[in-house]
């Protein structure tokens, strides 16, 4: 399978951190990158989808920190190894308790405890995608998990940003732990400007954090400190000369975080034939938008065409539409891909909100 029906996955990760996406990284150093490759349709469910999977994804280590730029950086080492990192805990949240631990209560302060320094050489991650061959290693998606460093670590990336990545998954600070650092604020900001989505965040079962440590049976709702959020880029920001590749890792990628509308949208722009092929990424992008194609164009009134129905008895009025069947052929496509949720999804907006009796 050609590399160009691939994704690359890049995560800049913690030492022995977690990818929020369920891939274990375990870089030495503290921060490093961890390249994943995803073949198709089939698997990049499992790369994506946070159950742990990845028997079937070729990864490449980067023992090297990242950072905005090329240059040495001091990388803080503390008690706790999840802890370390190129920024350090403001003081005001020192006393600060983190509940969720089966086997401790994980008292901010002291697993941020400093035991020793480093001096490390740094790369931005421009300059090591500059290192490598642009035809066949190129994130599609970015992760990054790097303790208050995710704003640096972007804008050390803005020509990745710009030409190939379409999704990213970071962990922003809603509370500023790290010293003021602008955490989902300054990277919303970022993203935007580059042309991404704020799609959401990542549901995360445990609880989080309080200020005040309380015993056992008075503790009661904690507050979230950071959460991994999820852009995806504005399908209006891809190349005007859109191939069916890059439109294929797009669609899948969008499918994967729920946005059926963006990756719809996006197939009706490719003008070229999606070719036949044995690769199930390219395949399935075609079925897919051969099934988009086929769907009615049926859109209930907009608000001044509904106004002036309601006021002259004129203007757009829902018909009765009876080419859409219980099971369209935009959703069995999605099910066939094993997209189940978002096929569900979809019908049920197909039936609680449009205007139209469905048959």
């Amino acid at each position: 399978m050609s590399n160009t029906h691939r994704f690359w996955i890049w995560h800049i990760g913690s030492r022995n951190g977690f990818i929020p996406v369920g891939f274990p990284s375990q870089l030495d150093p503290s921060i490093g990158v961890l390249l994943m490759d995803g073949a198709d349709v089939g698997l990049l469910p499992s790369v994506m989808l946070p159950d742990g999977r990845n028997a079937f994804c070729k990864t490449e280590q980067l023992r090297v920190a990242v950072w905005n730029e090329d240059g040495d950086i001091q990388l803080f080492h503390t008690a706790c190894p999840f802890a370390t990192s190129a920024r350090q805990l403001a003081p005001r949240f020192a006393e600060w308790t983190l509940f969720g631990n089966g086997d401790c209560d994980y008292v901010l302060g002291e697993a941020h405890q400093i035991e020793r320094t480093e001096v490390v050489r740094a790369r931005s991650l421009d300059s090591i995608a500059s290192d490598r061959n642009p035809s066949g290693g190129m994130p599609s998606i970015l992760s990054i998990d790097a303790q208050g460093g995710s704003l640096p670590i972007l804008l050390g990336a803005t020509a990745l940003l710009d030409e190939h990545i379409d999704v990213i998954v970071c962990e922003t600070e809603l509370i500023p732990f790290y010293g003021g650092t602008p955490g989902f604020s300054g990277t919303l900001e970022l993203l935007s400007a580059k042309g991404f989505l704020f799609s959401g965040f990542l549901d995360e079962p445990t609880t989080w954090a309080s200020p005040c440590r309380m015993p056992v049976g008075i503790r009661s709702r904690t507050l979230r400190g950071s959460l991994d959020a999820m852009f995806i880029r504005d399908p209006r920001h891809l190349p005007a000369d859109l191939s069916p590749e890059r439109a294929t890792r797009f669609v899948i990628a969008a499918c994967i975080l729920g946005h059926a509308d963006l990756a719809a949208s996006v197939l009706l722009r490719v003008t070229e034939h999606f070719p036949e092929s044995v690769d199930p990424a390219m395949a399935f992008a075609r079925r897919l938008r051969e099934a988009v194609l086929e769907m009615p164009q049926h859109f209930p009134p907009t608000f001044l065409e509904a106004k002036l129905a309601e006021k002259t008895g004129r203007g757009s009025r829902p018909a009765r539409n009876e080419q859409v069947p219980t099971h369209s052929p935009f959703e069995s496509c999605l099910r066939g891909a094993g997209f189940t949720d978002l096929a569900d999804q979809v019908r049920q907006f197909r039936f609680d909100q449009s205007p139209f009796t469905l048959l």
